[in-house]
């Protein structure tokens, strides 16, 4: 049997282990390459694209926006539009150009605006605001099965 004490120091612990992984969450979240999304081979390959084969009549400034607005993280069903032109045998590398730009705009592809890193903290900025314990009533008539604690609400 678990005696009451023994019970309240595991759940102290409990939260000293949830704490450590908060923390250790929160550190991880600020490094701004660990916020990077993953971007698709497909959509980093039609950004090279554009930028080795733009036509010149475009601006610079187009160009920008438009890889910037392809080189994001957006799934299948663009990355389905844009496979079709880029792979397609049929057209030149100028005019696969004109027609990954249509299809950019066609499609409302805007650039991505990555999340800012969270700011560094320390482990003891990590405070508990609630904690609850949830266990079976204890049976009046039975009480050595357990601690008695039927919850518990912690605000610190």
């Amino acid at each position: 049997m678990i005696s009451p004490k023994t019970n309240r120091e595991s759940i102290y612990d409990a939260w000293e282990t949830a704490q450590e992984d908060i923390y250790r969450q929160w550190q991880e979240q600020t490094d701004p390459l660990n916020v990077q999304p993953d971007i698709p081979r497909l959509f980093r390959e039609v950004g090279q694209h554009l930028r080795d084969h733009w036509p010149d009549d475009f601006t610079q400034d187009k160009l920008q926006e438009t890889v910037e607005a392809v080189e994001a993280p957006y799934g299948r069903r663009y990355e389905r539009e844009l496979r079709d032109i880029y792979e397609s045998e049929a057209l030149g590398p100028v005019e696969k150009s004109y027609e990954l730009v249509d299809k950019v705009e066609e499609l409302g592809l805007q650039p991505y605006d990555a999340p800012d890193p969270l700011p560094p903290i320390d482990s003891e900025e990590v405070k508990l605001v609630c904690w609850m314990i949830v266990a079976p009533e204890v049976n009046q008539e039975n009480q050595d099965d357990g601690s008695g604690l039927v919850s518990q609400v912690t605000f610190g």
